[in-house]
């Protein structure tokens, strides 16, 4: 899962989290990254997007 560390650095931006719905965790944890990811997986068909920075 290549994509945690970048993930996780950025998600746990606080000012990037205050855009963010309520359900978004804060502080984001690599654990939290792993989750998402997990279940992004799991989806079907795949419907998520991101902005690669």
């Amino acid at each position: 899962m290549s994509d945690v560390d970048p993930l996780v650095r950025y998600a746990n931006n606080r000012k990037i989290w205050l855009n963010l719905r309520d359900a978004f965790p804060h502080p984001y944890t690599r654990h939290d990254a792993r989750e998402f990811i997990r279940g992004v997986r799991e989806r079907s068909p795949e419907t998520t997007f991101a902005i690669d920075v």
